[in-house]
């Protein structure tokens, strides 16, 4: 489908411990049909994303690797050489970039030199205070006029859901559930929001109040954020990257960082 970009030889994840300053999580592993490639010995530095010039930055891109965008992610890589990614790791799956990084940290980028940031059903897998470090930092790395392309689950939707008595979001949503091969359902209103706060890896739930109040405090000015539509926006080409699985549950919004 548009938008899906490389999902070569992705299988169900496996797991894997990974050092992150002192502390050790355990994140996905992916074992992947083709080849990675390493890019540079010392992994990603300033001077090496000037040269590279990618098109945008893709946050908690998982498998899916956009070609020309700097494409990122905690989770480790293993391509059919035996090459395994670590954090730091630059690497290259298909032609397109992979950059293993944890978002606690901050990214090797100059500052005000990335035109567009894609981050699609990541934010809700942080805590609030992450999330207002995190979006701090997209803040710092995106260009005057760049734009910040931000989706999430829509709680919106699922309080609407909650109150509507024929339940058509929460019977549409079950349906794309199972196209995502989902183990757990239940067929019950409160299981259908609680399932929204309590699976999935899922911190905090966000409506458009939420997040441009989120934006505002990493620095953006709160009409900076616009909605928009699925695959809609100033910037089609980004736009086109959404996931139709995602299409059902999420709020679209674009935040523009003022000084062009």
């Amino acid at each position: 489908m548009p938008g899906e970009g490389s999902r070569k030889g992705r299988r169900m994840a496996e797991h894997s411990a990974v050092a992150v300053g002192e502390q050790t999580r355990t994140v996905s592993l992916y074992r992947l049909k083709v080849d990675v490639e390493p890019v540079a010995a010392g992994g990603l530095t300033p001077a090496l994303v000037e040269l590279l010039q990618p098109k945008g930055l893709h946050c908690g891109c998982g498998t899916t690797l956009h070609r020309g965008w700097l494409n990122t992610d905690v989770c480790v890589l293993r391509g059919a050489n035996g090459l395994r990614t670590d954090i730091g790791c630059l690497v290259r799956v298909t032609g397109r970039w992979f950059y293993q990084h944890d978002l606690s940290q901050p990214l090797p980028i100059p500052d005000g030199k990335m035109p567009r940031i894609f981050a699609e059903h990541l934010v809700e897998h942080l805590e609030r205070r992450q999330a207002v470090a995190w979006m701090t930092e997209m803040h710092r790395m995106l260009a005057p006029g760049g734009i910040l392309r931000l989706s999430t689950p829509d709680l919106a939707l699922y309080m609407n859901g909650y109150a509507d008595p024929g339940q058509a979001f929460f019977r549409r949503h079950r349906d794309t559930m199972r196209q995502m091969k989902s183990t757990v359902m239940g067929n019950s209103r409160a299981w259908m929001v609680n399932q929204l706060f309590r699976y999935w890896g899922h911190e905090w739930i966000y409506d458009q109040e939420e997040i441009v109040a989120l934006a505002e405090s990493a620095g953006f000015p709160g009409d900076a954020v616009r909605r928009v539509a699925f695959r809609e926006g100033a910037d089609a080409e980004m736009a086109a990257l959404d996931k139709e699985i995602r299409r059902d549950e999420s709020i679209y919004v674009e935040i523009t960082k003022p000084g062009a």
